[in-house]
């Protein structure tokens, strides 16, 4: 089962990426789009109860790896 994260969690909680790279809102949620169109997640927008919805349990050393190999790919 996957965890459901609320947008404003990630947008304002310490070491979250909307502090870690100082993200307004719109900036955050542009980002999250991008990544829902590669199918990485699913972003629920109802009745002010905002979450995403990660379709993998990837650990954070596994996104690095994923975004360094996409990096190499491009090249």
């Amino acid at each position: 089962m996957h965890k459901e994260i609320q947008l404003n969690e990630l947008l304002t909680a310490p070491c979250n990426i909307g502090r870690v790279f100082n993200l307004d809102s719109v900036t955050m949620l542009d980002i999250l789009y991008r990544i829902e169109k590669s199918g990485e997640l699913k972003i629920n927008r109802t009745a002010g109860l905002d979450v995403i919805l990660p379709k993998s349990n990837y650990t954070f050393i596994d996104c690095v790896k994923k975004y360094y190999q996409s990096i190499n790919e491009r090249d």
